[in-house]
């Protein structure tokens, strides 16, 4: 395949990273072993980037950090530094997905570092700054959170990338909602919703009716609450996103549980379990044979009961081995690469 047509096929496979992901995986894998045999170092990095973000959507991390790591070690090979941040910050969204904090925040730490205040990396900088509000808002603290995702969308106001955008727009509506400010949080969380589907995001329309259902919960509007999952649920049905997936189910089962509803609640909730362990999500898994145990609970069904809590029990064992506390995460100077 000559270069010209590697290049073609990196663009086909944009248009379809979110609406059509395990056909782009296909085509990225191929490209990818392509691209290795003619030792093209841009294309491979740039297929490693759109690998990352398809398996963001499908599950499959630990082979998207194997073909980043490939990546980093062709760009340190034929000095193509310029592209290190980029790989670093698919790295830390790799590491974060799989609960691996301290990694996530390092790997975004060294994307802010070296992108410095060069131009051309300003979006990759937003990026990684967003990234490091997410572990923020993973360790509880969500006003750092909110000064990272603020930081990114000034960087990326006058980028016209609607995915960038919205993205920073609904982590920072994510951290509001964490302080309690809902109004704000509503009004964001509205705007970006339009935004998103005016620009042809689906994943990012059905996270923002994730959100907003979920303050909807909070309000006790039960109604509106179950509305939006459902909506939020067929617009999945256009885009596979797994990890968005379990959280809506997970999110439902509680609202029918509320509703007296116990044995449809388990069954919803076993739907995002079976999801979950498919794309080992193990934090989310954990999360969610937790919240089994309880319907179990309150059902009296003893076996299922202590079942999901071994299960839960061994998870968390196995979680603690790969993972630092959230308190020893190193927050300190996080203040200096938001600023501009």
């Amino acid at each position: 395949m000559p270069l010209q047509r590697r290049q073609a096929e990196l663009a086909a496979i944009a248009t379809q990273i979110f609406t059509a992901p395990a056909e782009a995986r296909s085509a990225c894998l191929a490209l990818l072993a392509e691209a290795r045999l003619h030792f093209d170092v841009p294309v491979f990095i740039e297929a490693a980037r759109q690998l990352s973000l398809i398996e963001d959507q499908l599950g499959d991390f630990a082979g998207a950090i194997a073909v980043l790591l490939e990546a980093q070690a062709l760009a340190v090979e034929f000095r193509a530094y310029q592209q290190m941040p980029l790989i670093l910050e698919q790295l830390g969204c790799c590491h974060y997905s799989l609960g691996h904090y301290p990694a996530a925040l390092q790997y975004f730490r060294q994307a802010v570092l070296l992108c410095g205040r060069q131009a051309e990396l300003q979006k990759t900088r937003a990026l990684a700054l967003i990234g490091i509000g997410r572990v923020c808002d993973a360790a509880g603290e969500h006003r750092h959170a909110v000064r990272m995702h603020q930081a990114a969308c000034q960087l990326l106001q006058d980028s016209g990338d609607a995915y960038l955008i919205t993205m920073a727009k609904i982590n920072w509506a994510v951290n509001l909602l964490q302080l309690d400010e809902r109004a704000a949080a509503q009004t964001l969380l509205q705007q970006t919703w339009h935004e998103s589907a005016a620009a042809g995001l689906p994943h990012h329309v059905a996270e923002c009716q994730y959100r907003l259902a979920q303050l909807a919960r909070r309000e006790q509007d039960s109604a509106q609450a179950e509305l939006l999952l459902e909506e939020a649920l067929g617009t999945l049905t256009t885009t596979p996103y797994h990890w968005l997936e379990v959280n809506v189910l997970a999110e439902w089962a509680e609202l029918v549980a509320e509703q007296a509803a116990l044995p449809q609640a388990l069954t919803i909730l076993q739907r995002g379990l079976q999801l979950a362990r498919e794309d080992r999500f193990l934090h989310l898994e954990l999360r969610l044979l937790t919240q089994a145990a309880r319907y179990a609970q309150q059902l009296g069904l003893k076996l299922q009961r202590e079942e999901y809590e071994r299960q839960a029990g061994f998870l968390h064992i196995q979680l603690h081995d790969h993972s630092v506390p959230l308190p020893q995460l190193d927050l300190s100077g996080l203040e200096a690469l938001a600023v501009d």
